[in-house]
This record gives structure tokens, sequence and C-alpha cells, in this order.
């Protein structure tokens, strides 16, 4: 009866070993993978083993799964197995309210930290070291609130943020809203943009009473009727369509006479060139006839739109049969300005 029952003990160790043995070799999980990932082979470990990357290392206890998931495309480390989440700062990354800012005008920036699993933390603002790197910003604050300065047309700007050592920059752009506000030529009455096209930056030579070529026009008047303030010509518009209008301009240039011919007789018309934004720079065309060139008289008629080429048009107005008991024989167009 005791032999019986060592032998019965001794088979139900043996099954309860093996059995052991299956549950062991069942908690081993194989590798999986998918288009975006692959986890190499888990296993539960015998307790306090470890489990180390490149980056960090992992104590595990008893019972709990251990690997490394690393994604297919693009890289990425996929950590599991513990509480909380393992990362490494990659880059510092800065961000803005918005791309662009108007001149004079601010623009929150801020900071954040790319992690290498994707994410990003964010950084307080007073924390980073904010600086301008290039471009027309006035300054950013100690807390990232950027100032833009003023432009005379669009341009690019680059602020710069410094956060543990690690160096982020961002791109905005500056937006042209005040036409008459860059340097030297602030409120002048004189376009900046067309300013520095022709002269540069803050030459005085770009003054609206300036006559730099001596060809008797101020740069006021050649940048109402859209002529080069370089140059010594003083050539008249050119308009190839008719008094109906339906026509394109050759060239822009000083006022000039046309007339045709009509049932009636002869159709006499003054034509000049004014610029399509004449009313948001300031500009005023006022036309005026004489018969003598003594006393001049201002037209009662308003400008008829011939041609348009998108920065310029060219308008005409009608002769006045007779002015004061005369003929009205010459025309005149007095542009004035107001800053």
């Amino acid at each position: 009866m005791k032999t019986r029952l060592i032998g019965t003990l001794r088979r139900l160790a043996w099954l309860l070993a093996a059995s052991s043995i299956v549950l062991a070799s069942n908690a081993l999980a194989g590798p999986r993978t998918s288009t975006n990932y692959n986890i190499a082979t888990d296993a539960a470990d015998a307790g306090i083993t470890r489990t180390t990357s490149a980056a960090y290392t992992i104590n595990s206890s008893i019972g709990d799964l251990t690997g490394i998931s690393a994604a297919v495309a693009p890289a990425q480390a996929v950590k599991h197995g513990y509480v909380g989440q393992l990362y490494d700062i990659t880059a510092l990354t800065l961000t803005a309210a918005s791309q662009t800012v108007n001149e004079t005008a601010t623009d929150q920036l801020a900071a954040w930290q790319a992690l290498n699993d994707a994410t990003f933390l964010a950084v307080p603002s007073s924390g980073v070291t904010w600086s301008v790197l290039s471009g027309p910003l006035a300054s950013v604050s100690p807390t990232g609130l950027a100032t833009a300065g003023t432009v005379y047309q669009n341009t690019a700007a680059t602020a710069q943020g410094i956060y543990l050592g690690q160096n982020g920059t961002i791109g905005l752009t500056v937006i042209e809203t005040i036409p008459d506000n860059f340097g030297t030529y602030t409120a002048d009455g004189l376009s900046d943009s067309w300013q520095v096209q022709y002269f540069g930056v803050d030459n005085p030579n770009a003054a609206p009473g300036i006559d730099f070529n001596h060809n008797g026009i101020t740069n006021l008047l050649e940048f109402a009727f859209g002529t080069n303030p370089l140059t010594s010509t003083a050539a008249g518009l050119l308009y190839n369509g008719t008094l109906a209008g339906g026509g394109t301009i050759t060239a822009t240039g000083q006022p000039t006479i046309v007339f045709e011919s009509i049932p009636a007789g002869v159709d006499f018309r003054a034509l000049f060139v004014r610029r399509n934004d004449y009313v948001a720079a300031g500009l005023t065309y006022t036309v005026q006839f004489s018969p003598d060139l003594g006393a001049w008289t201002p037209s009662a008629a308003l400008p008829t739109v011939l041609a348009n080429n998108g920065t310029h048009q060219i308008v005409s107005v009608p002769f006045p049969g007779f002015l004061n008991g005369k003929k009205a024989r010459f025309f005149r167009v007095q542009v004035t300005i107001f800053p």
C-alpha cells in the first residue's frame, strides 16, 4: 500500500512538472508585425531581469512582459511594459499664432520639445531665450511676443529660441500694410516701395519735390503719371484705342491731347495717366483748362477711364467749348498729395 502511494505521488509530481513546462512554454509570445511596426519576441522573465536599448535600461519584475517595439517607417521607438513614458528629446520646435504679421503688430511665439516618439512637450515661453535672427522684427519679448518692424514690401523674418541648450528657429512674413512709414520716407506722401525701387533706402533724392533727372518733372509727378524718375525723357502717354475706350496702354507718360472726328465736328479730349490706387495713395488729379495760359478753370466733367493695365489707368476729360467767351486751347493736370 505504501509502495503504491509513493508511485502515485511520483506520477503526480511528474504531471505537475510537465504542466509547468507547458505553461512556461505558453507564456512565450512570438514576434508581431504590421505595416506600421514590428515587435520582437516577448518573454516572461524569472524576476529582476534587464532589458536594454541604446537609450535606456529597464529592470523588470517577475510576471512582466519585456521587449522593445520599433516602428518600420518613420523611425520611432514604442516602449511598453511599465507605468509612465520614457522619451528622448530630439529638437526644439517653435510655433507662432500666425505665420504672417502686419508691420508694427505683434505675434505670439511658443516653444515645444520634440520627442522621439513623435509627440511634443510644451515649454514655458518665459523659460526660452528669445532673439531676432534676421529680418524686420523689432524685438521678441522674454515671453515670446514678437513685434514686427516697418517694411516697404512683404518681407521674410526669422526668430530664434534657445531652451536647455537646444536651438529652434521659425520663419515669419511681415506684411506691408502702411504704404508710407518706412525709414526717412515716412509720411512724405510717396509710396515707400516706389521710392525704394528707384532710389534705394533713405535717399534724399527720393523726396516728392525733387526733380532728380532735371526734366522739369518732380518725383511726385513721376509717381502720379507712372514714369521713371531716373531718366530724362518726358514723352507723352501712348494709347492705342479710341475715345470710346476699349484700347490698351502702350506707354505711360505725360498728359496729352487727342481728337477724333465726329458727325457734329471734332471731339477734343485731354488724356492723362492716373494710378489705380490714387485714392489710397492720397493723390488728387485736377484737370484745368485755359484759353491763354493765364487764367485756369477746373473741369466740371468726370474723367472717363479708357484703359487699365492693372497699375495705371488712362482717363479722358472733354475740352470745354469756351471759357469766358474765349475758346479753350490749353490744359494741365495738377497733382496734389496728402500724406
